[in-house]
């Protein structure tokens, strides 16, 4: 063959080659694509705590309710979404306590993220924990999880405004929506104490109308900087609202 004729068969195999990438990409999978479709909170569901003193003392096994965080994954993709950790940060927190009463009873609870909370304080804005979960191919599929404080102290509800990221084995991280959740046993607790007019008794100073309008307060900032509360933690704002002055 003429040197022509080699290059005009050499630009053709060129342009072959080209078209079958092209072809073959359009035809390959293109991953996974995965978004939030539903945040929502289902009954509380059953975690394992332990119970023991301030001071070193035996801790006591137990049990206790965690809010199921109920989060709707969908997958547009046409390979599995596989999400392999779960990052946590804590946007605001309060503790509910307005009784005078001291003690140092704590609870260590086990859930699926654990906020790092040691002795009614907050020592770290942010965590991770790993999960294994998987999406098929163009499907939906629910995640529930459970998160709360590593301790509680003295029964006292915290409040938690959360924001979580979801991290795939490969892709973009997926942000959940903002929101708030607590200990549904601490704060039915809390709820009682006042509805009770157990709090109330004794109270010549108003030291209960003045404590549950900063906890009010608290609860408006976790409210701010959430797009969805749960049942409870809505409960509990409205009832110290009610006695707040």
């Amino acid at each position: 063959m003429t040197p022509r004729v080699w290059t005009a068969l050499g630009a053709l195999v060129a342009v072959v080659g080209v078209v079958l990438a092209i072809v073959g990409l359009d035809l390959g999978e293109h991953g996974a694509d995965g978004s939030i479709a539903a945040v929502s909170f289902g009954s509380p569901q059953a975690i394992n705590e332990e119970y023991y003193a301030t001071y070193p003392s035996p801790h006591t096994p137990g049990s206790g309710t965690a809010t199921a965080v109920d989060i709707t994954l969908k997958n547009t993709g046409d390979s599995p979404l596989r999400i392999v950790r779960i990052e946590a940060k804590v946007l605001d927190e309060t503790m509910i306590n307005c009784s005078r009463q001291g003690g140092g009873s704590v609870v260590s609870a086990f859930y699926s993220i654990v906020i790092p909370y040691h002795f009614g304080k907050l020592t770290s804005d942010s965590t991770s924990a790993p999960v294994n979960f998987t999406v098929k191919p163009d499907s939906v599929d629910r995640m529930v999880i459970t998160v709360g404080p590593k301790e509680t102290i003295n029964g006292h509800a915290i409040v938690l405004g959360l924001q979580l990221r979801l991290i795939p084995e490969s892709g973009d991280p997926i942000e959940v929506e903002p929101f708030a959740v607590s200990q549904p046993e601490s704060v039915s607790r809390a709820i009682k104490l006042v509805t009770s007019g157990f709090l109330q008794r004794g109270d010549t100073d108003n030291y209960l109308g003045q404590c549950a309008t900063e906890q009010v307060s608290a609860l408006d900032r976790i409210f701010q900087v959430t797009k969805v509360q749960a049942d409870d933690v809505k409960a509990l704002r409205t009832t110290y609202a009610g006695v707040a002055t």
